[in-house]
């Protein structure tokens, strides 16, 4: 079935309540994901058959038949479980490193513009450095390094971006730091050894 006839089924079903990001639709063998927004929050929806559904936390609304198939429609939250299930799917959306010779790091510091980010990317020969930020900037912003990344994944989700992208784990200064980073999936560390360097 095509995007938009899937997108209408839902807003029937779910009685208009949602606003679609066609540009997020994705899909797979017997499953749709896209975003979905109601009351200001944006949401992911997965209209997929059971074994699916049951990689994700979220609320049943409704039961669709698309090609003679009763697919579950879930609405689900912008979470982390509910990232690394759509990750299974979509590998893209975990960071990787740079495989190309011209990088950009884009440095969304509050987790609000990497759709935009990811849209001017779009055909473009760049490598993309999406989730980025500094150990100073995740106590200012009180942001964790799982913060930033996610958010920034959920961008490209949202976005439709298909490549691939990198996350970079700015000025860090302690082991603590970089392990942390390394364990939430970041691919770039830029070490800031300015502590232990001797002024002359």
């Amino acid at each position: 079935m095509k995007k938009d006839e899937v997108l209408e089924h839902f807003v029937r079903i779910t009685n208009g309540k949602f606003s679609c990001y066609s540009e997020s639709f994705r899909t797979i063998s017997n499953g749709y994901f896209f975003i979905a927004k109601q009351n200001g929050v944006k949401n992911l929806i997965v209209i997929a058959k059971k074994g699916i559904c049951n990689k994700f936390e979220g609320e049943k609304v409704g039961v669709i038949d698309i090609e003679k198939k009763d697919l579950d429609v879930l609405v689900c939250p912008r979470n982390h479980h509910n990232l690394v299930s759509l990750r299974e799917f979509f590998p893209n959306l975990s960071p990787v490193t740079c495989n190309r010779v011209t990088s950009f790091g884009t440095g969304d510091r509050l987790g609000l513009a990497t759709k935009a980010h990811a849209n001017a990317f779009k055909g473009k020969e760049f490598f993309p450095v999406f989730a980025q930020q500094s150990v100073r900037e995740l106590s200012r912003t009180k942001r964790t390094w799982r913060d930033v990344l996610d958010d920034a994944s959920w961008g490209v989700f949202q976005s439709g971006f298909e490549g691939a992208f990198g996350a970079d784990a700015d000025h860090v200064k302690s082991e603590k730091d970089l392990e942390e980073a390394f364990n939430e999936g970041y691919t770039m560390f830029t070490i800031d050894p300015s502590d232990h360097v001797n002024d002359v």
